[in-house]
């Protein structure tokens, strides 16, 4: 493999904080980066300086000539009121001329962009980070830097990245704070930390892999230290006993010794930076309930619709439920009910008398902006109590990496990751019988994703969680609710179940394709993509489906099973072959043949879409 870029010695500072010094790497033809760091450790300016739109302090970069890298920013600013389309046909015109119009045509279709004539302006977060990508895989790129791509995805969004950035032939760097992300994509890791040896640690393997040999690297350095100790300790023994320096062997002596002292002052330094972490503290009321909180044919929604509907379920202690579903299901107009906040369509909600929640939303809209630090958490005064006690709010402060001479800062100038762990420190103040925690992993970084996690972990009441970092939930949940947005609802044992399920209850590409963007021949392959439609099944809390009403099924409608899956495996041979056409430059240098193309393969997607139609139809009887 060629190399792509190569990094030589670089530092970089911002005002006058150091982000990172003397950094050196290389990436690769066709390899899959992940890049790791604590909030601030300048994982995105080496993304701009990977694309070489910033200049490092010192060092130099090297890129191969004629390299085509491009980078998705993590926040995804428009300049020009303008379409969707127009946006990305714009911007590949100034790539390739020829094929821009055809490329915007079929990169808005794997995109999912149903309404190609909605403006860039409208967009929420996950659409404009798709728009982006689109465009970064249509520039036939051969380095894409990706920062935070998934952050404001839902699951849909998050399953489409997975599926098109395993497809891409090229290399990327990607930041992430998504294990499962980085772990399923990624074939490398790279962590920017001032607790390695020269700032940076690396691995081939995935997230996981990683772990492990980051573990033994950091119990060999602790090791090391102890060798170290052990020796210096000798040395000073021989610089206090005051032997004069007369040779050059005493000499040289001397010299080695201080040297090894700066060296071990230099290694505890990283090392104590290694094993720095938020210190959370989650206080329960060791409340005995078995039951804390219990809904009784409940309807959740907003106007004569409901998003979910006769939900029956039971809430206990020492017990973590993930809360699955795509955007708009009413995931958050569910705990809402849940906590008390907005009131049940119909049906009842009971709580336990004198029940303490404590709830985060995820846009941390409780916080007062214009307020320090200081005064939020102790409310003008210097003390907080906590478990009973009066703490110094800079001691308490310090738990959740806040310096005591930060504390006046204001929290609008608070970064989202620093805004997270604030609304933490607010909110853990007070003892809770339940937990409930709106995407608390945004904005955080691993690290204190690790932490909050083994918090939770001890706490003994209720803890309710919506997000759509799968290795959080799977490390925190032991049952999951999953609902549909169109009244349905079931439990699962893990989230694999809950994706299984939707292929079950959803086969038609049409719908598909338009959200995932893949061509109709793999349709069979979208196990992680597939959207819960009507049919998804209404089940108690044991998960046992409900009977349904049979109907009699015809003689034509039997044959028609017989036969369906070959019927589709030929269309979709046939659809295959007319999309092959698109490849063809004599087609695509002809706006009139290529629009008979298009056309042809609008009939033959057409056909498709009514084979699996009918099947999914019969298969409900």
């Amino acid at each position: 493999m060629s190399i792509l870029v190569s990094v030589n010695n670089i530092s970089h500072a911002f005002s006058a904080r150091a982000l990172f010094e003397e950094l050196s790497f290389g990436i690769f033809e066709r390899q899959k980066v992940g890049l790791l760091g604590p909030n601030g450790s300048g994982k995105s300016t080496l993304l701009k300086i990977l694309e070489g739109v910033e200049t490092p302090s010192s060092g130099s970069v090297s890129t191969k000539k004629g390299v085509r890298i491009h980078r998705v920013e993590q926040n995804s600013h428009f300049s020009k009121e303008e379409s969707v389309h127009d946006f990305l046909l714009r911007n590949l015109e100034s790539i390739d001329p020829l094929e821009a119009f055809s490329k915007t045509q079929i990169w808005l279709g794997i995109g999912g962009f149903e309404d190609t004539n909605a403006s860039v302006k409208t967009l929420s977060g996950g659409w404009s980070k798709r728009l982006q990508l689109c465009l970064a895989l249509a520039s036939d790129s051969e380095l894409i830097l990706l920062d935070e791509p998934t952050n404001h995805m839902d699951w849909e969004g998050i399953l489409w990245f997975e599926t098109q950035m395993a497809r891409f032939g090229g290399s990327f760097v990607l930041v992430s704070h998504d294990r499962s992300v980085l772990n399923n994509l990624c074939s490398k890791m790279v962590e920017l930390n001032p607790a390695f040896e020269n700032g940076i640690l690396s691995f081939d393997g995935n997230y996981d892999r990683y772990l492990e040999q980051r573990e033994r690297y950091l119990s060999e350095q602790g090791k090391l230290e102890d060798k170290m100790t052990n020796k210096a300790k000798r040395e000073l023994e021989w610089l206090r006993a005051g032997v004069k320096a007369r040779t050059t062997k005493s000499q040289s002596r001397s010299n080695e010794a201080f040297e090894l002292l700066n060296n071990l002052d230099e290694l505890k330094s990283r090392n104590r930076l290694a094993t720095r972490k938020i210190q959370l503290d989650v206080q329960d009321t060791k409340r005995q309930s078995r039951k804390l909180i219990e809904l009784k044919d409940v309807d959740v929604g907003y106007g004569e619709k409901p998003l979910i509907e006769k939900i029956n379920i039971t809430f206990g202690p020492r017990t973590c439920v993930g809360i699955l579903g795509f955007n708009g299901s009413g995931k958050t107009s569910l705990i809402k009910v849940i906590t008390g906040e907005l009131q049940p369509m119909r049906g009842s909600v009971f709580r336990a008398e004198s029940l303490k929640i404590l709830s985060i939303d995820q846009k941390r809209e409780s916080l007062p902006l214009g307020s320090t630090i200081w005064n939020f958490l102790a409310d003008g005064s210097d003390h907080v109590v906590f478990r009973d006690k009066s703490v110094h709010v800079a001691s308490y402060a310090s738990r959740f990496l806040f310096e005591s001479d930060k504390l006046q800062r204001k929290i609008e100038s608070l970064s989202g990751g620093e805004r997270a762990r604030l609304a933490l420190a607010k909110q853990l103040l007070m003892p809770a019988d339940a937990i409930v925690l709106d995407e608390p992993t945004n904005d955080l970084d691993i690290e204190s994703i690790e932490m909050l996690e083994e918090q939770l972990s001890l706490f003994e009441g209720l803890l309710i969680l919506i997000s759509h970092d799968r290795y959080f939930l799977s490390r925190m949940c032991n049952t999951f609710l999953g609902i549909d947005g169109h009244g349905a609802w079931n439990t699962f044992a893990e989230t694999n179940q809950w994706v299984k399920q939707l292929q079950k209850t959803s086969r038609r590409p049409s719908e598909l394709t338009k959200k995932s963007g893949l061509a109709s021949n793999s349709s069979t392959e979208l196990v992680s993509e597939l959207k819960a439609k009507e049919n998804f099944s209404k089940a108690s809390l044991t998960g046992v489906d409900l009977p349904s009403k049979t109907m009699r099924t015809s003689y034509k409608d039997k044959r028609f099973l017989e036969t369906v899956e070959s019927e589709i495996e030929i269309a979709e041979r046939e659809l295959a072959l007319a999309q092959k056409d698109l490849e063809n430059a004599d087609i695509l240098a002809d706006h009139e043949k290529m629009q008979k193309v298009l056309d042809k393969i609008g009939v033959l997607q057409n056909k498709v879409d009514a084979l699996y139609e009918r099947w999914s139809s019969l298969e409900k009887t």
